[in-house]
């Protein structure tokens, strides 16, 4: 086996931003882990099913699993039904209760409201919820719904008294919402406007002042656009977007006739946020309007933007006509990159040598020297790159520069030339700068050269890389050597320096012989009083101060709490996160408040809000997950659907756990997940993916990828597709992850490389998303079977 084709995509000589060989290291007790895999399902979902075509196979059709109750609500079916997406049980049962239970009637004509709009069935939403408001008292939820089935059947008039009434009965709690639904049916600046001024997070009330400044822009009414901007600028923090906002300003100023207060507004974004994207359209405005602008504040931005070409134009000239005293390096250094980017090497080599030339102590000087060893590679001559590369450490020993500079000669001495060269240069890293990011990951490099022909050779150089992941290859290379006791303390090693982290846990399952992934019946587990009570003490003992569960009146009051909370009972998802998510920033490092939080989103089935929270408070302890308090570890890694997550699972023959593992980190529970790449749901499944589900299963009718939110669909699907990619990749379990992520066709080609090697297909993996997807599913996996596993 080639063990050197596992680096193939160790370094890509970028631009700017040189691609690392291997993953960022662990934090001691995998506190970043938790959280990657919490926040991956809002912000990027990992699943995008890719080059998946399910072939035609023989499966049986399973009937979707009976809901369970949820003893504490009035209509226990019915309200589990709603929750699982099986909206069609949910309307028999509310419409037998509207029925036969007067004392009921109300909720039960609202549920089968509500459940018809899900199924986006706005007629019959609209007249269950007219006789909701018609035989039984008004209230504020139904009102409300009701509005959005009448702008759903276009019944503009009707929506507008529905959500004027609404206003009416609970004024100011989520009026922002309300009058932002208005806006969309009367398309005027005012309610807009109504919006805007209304309470909500600070995020969502700069989208919309934004919105109504260009509705402002789009009537004519430039200078009230530019008041909207200033109220942004009033409470923005963050550098990009007041950059943003400013430039947007400007150009309204400018359409307003006010050029000399909108050029000024560009020329402070020059000089408040020169390093920010908005600051390029800033110098584009300016030099448009035939403003000056300083040449050196000019080139920086449109070299780090790649716009060469008028860098190459101007440049020259200016350089040209002034003194030689008088320019500065960063120029000369500038118009070599603008020429190395237009692909004119040979004179970008030249400039950058006047610049090492002429100003030998700038600090320049060495990056001029790493941008020739980029400009050989890009040209393709790899012997000139390496001897480049090797210059710089050379004449430049002490700069920031010779480490990576060193590190990029052994990447392509590996990949394009000598890999004994290679393994030199990556060894005289090792010795010249240790503990360098550079170092550990040439020495892992030059570990997985020397694996195949000199296991001995490729421990040492594993011993250097300093941790968990470098010490559980010198393990596995001590005991190709024969020497099982060097494999052992390197194993012992791993699993002491990064608890929780996957190296970690893959050394301790070599040391004790456990199988990856090993399936472990299923333990409901019921959080007690007593693991409450055990939980709150030892938040006490860990953080130094009272905390305890109880949502404090401050809290419970805060009104975005109030408002996500109104928004999630309304089912409006998307904007109550968002309230939910403004919160938890806020609190983010008051452990109390997390737990808390935790706790009550919980209660309101904010399943992923809770999971975020409690997940910090194990970050804030800095110890691993599985040695806190178990009450605190199940609100982080929880499972729930548990009435059709485990009958999915066993239909299919996947072990629960591991089903949870995966779930948890694509969605976080989450039934309302929705990726950039279009994955959908609690697994994560793409549309054309589902469709090939759905010619498998029969199943559901007339589907439509909206009913990748469904929970009932989404997870009968997610386990079909699990089972499908593992059938398709022969059981291997690791395998089938980076299938499920990346596609069955994919890891297939992996697995061929690395064979029965869990630890090997690892490093194979070429993706670097479908490897963290192996990595934090491993993590996840270890959670759940200390927590649920008998």
């Amino acid at each position: 086996m080639e063990f050197a084709i596992l680096r193939r995509r160790a370094r890509n000589i970028d631009p700017v931003h040189p691609a690392r060989s291997r993953p960022q290291k662990s934090s001691i007790v995998s506190l970043k882990i938790i959280l990657a895999s919490a926040l991956c399902a809002s912000a990027c979902s990992l699943s995008a099913n890719a080059d998946t075509v399910i072939p035609t196979a023989t499966t049986a059709n399973v009937a979707a699993p009976a809901p369970s109750a949820i003893p504490t609500d009035p209509m226990p079916d019915a309200a589990r039904a709603l929750l699982n997406g099986d909206y069609d049980s949910a309307i028999k049962q509310y419409m037998a209760v509207a029925a036969t239970n007067p004392t009921l009637k109300c909720a039960a004509l609202y549920g089968l409201g509500v459940s018809n709009l899900r199924l986006v069935n706005a007629a019959a939403a609209e007249a269950a919820l007219t006789r909701a408001l018609t035989e039984c008292p008004p209230i504020f939820e139904a009102t409300l719904q009701r509005a959005e089935a009448r702008r759903a059947l276009d019944k503009k008039p009707d929506a507008l008294t529905d959500y004027a009434a609404a206003l009416a009965l609970r004024p100011g709690l989520i009026d922002s919402y309300i009058y932002e639904r208005m806006a969309l049916i009367d398309g005027t600046a005012a309610t807009l406007q109504k919006a805007a001024d209304a309470p909500r997070y600070l995020g969502g009330s700069f989208a919309l002042r934004d919105q109504l400044a260009t509705a402002l822009l789009a009537v004519g009414d430039p200078l009230n656009a530019v008041k909207q901007y200033d109220l942004i600028l009033a409470s923005a923090t963050k550098p990009g977007y007041r950059a943003q906002v400013e430039v947007e300003a400007a150009n309204a100023l400018i359409k307003a006739g006010q050029t000399t207060a909108a050029y000024n507004r560009l020329y402070g974004v020059l000089s408040t946020y020169p390093n920010t994207t908005p600051a390029f359209d800033a110098m584009v405005n300016l030099v448009s309007a035939g403003q000056p602008v300083d040449v050196l504040v000019r080139t920086r931005l449109n070299v780090a933007n790649s716009n060469f070409a008028p860098v190459i134009a101007y440049l020259p000239d200016i350089l040209s006509g002034t003194l030689p005293t008088k320019i500065p390096a960063e120029l000369y250094f500038l118009l070599g990159r603008a020429l190395s980017g237009t692909g004119d090497y040979a004179s970008a080599l030249n400039t950058f040598q006047k610049v090492r030339d002429a100003y030998p102590g700038d600090p320049l000087a060495s990056k001029a020297a790493l941008e020739q060893g980029r400009a050989q590679f890009n040209a393709k001559n790899y012997p000139a790159a390496i001897a480049a590369y090797q210059a710089v450490a050379a004449n430049y020993p002490k700069s920031a520069d010779a480490p990576e500079a060193l590190a990029r000669a052994g990447y392509i001495a590996q990949t394009f030339g000598d890999p004994n060269q290679a393994i030199q240069l990556y060894d005289q890293l090792g010795k010249a700068y240790p503990g360098t990011d550079q170092a550990a990951e040439g020495s892992f490099s030059a570990g997985f050269m020397l694996a195949a022909s000199n296991p001995a050779g490729a421990a040492a150089f594993f011993g250097r890389v300093g941790d968990a992941h470098g010490l559980l290859w010198q393990g596995k290379m001590l005991r190709k050597t024969g020497d099982a006791k060097g494999a052992v303390a390197a194993w012992m090693a791993a699993a002491n320096k990064e608890p929780g982290s996957f190296f970690s846990l893959r050394a301790h399952d070599l040391l004790t012989g456990a199988q990856p992934y090993l399936a472990t019946s299923y333990r409901a587990a019921t959080s007690t009083e007593a693991e409450r009570i055990t939980a709150e003490s030892w938040l006490v003992k860990t953080f130094g101060k009272p905390i305890s569960a109880i949502l404090p009146p401050t809290l419970a009051n805060d009104p975005g709490l109030m408002r996500g909370t109104e928004l999630w009972k309304l089912g409006w998802w998307l904007d109550g996160r968002a309230e939910f998510d403004a919160l938890h920033d806020t609190y983010r490092d008051d452990p109390g408040v997390m737990f808390q939080l935790a706790l009550y989103y919980q209660g309101i089935g904010a399943y992923r809000s809770s999971i975020l929270a409690a997940a910090r408070v194990i970050v804030l302890s800095k110890q691993p997950a599985v040695n806190v308090p178990a009450y605190l570890a199940r609100l982080a890694y929880p499972i729930y659907y548990t009435d059709l997550l485990i009958p999915a699972a066993q239909n299919y023959k996947v072990d629960p756990l591991y089903f949870a593992s995966l779930i948890r980190l694509e969605s976080d529970f989450d039934a309302r997940a929705n990726s950039s790449s279009d994955a959908r749901g609690l697994t994560q499944i793409v549309p054309t993916t589902a469709t090939d589900i759905v010619g498998h299963l029969g199943w559901p009718p007339n589907f439509t990828a909206d009913d990748l939110f469904r929970p009932f669909i989404s997870l009968r699907m997610g386990a079909f597709y699990i089972d499908f990619v593992r059938r398709y990749l022969g059981g291997n379990l690791a395998a089938t992850l980076a299938g499920y992520n990346a596609g069955p066709g994919a890891a297939s080609g992996w697995l061929a490389t690395a064979g029965d090697d869990l630890d090997l297909l690892y490093e194979t993996i070429t993706s670097a998303q479908a490897q963290s997807y192996v990595q934090i599913t491993y993590e996840n996996d270890a959670v759940y079977r200390a927590l649920y596993g008998k």
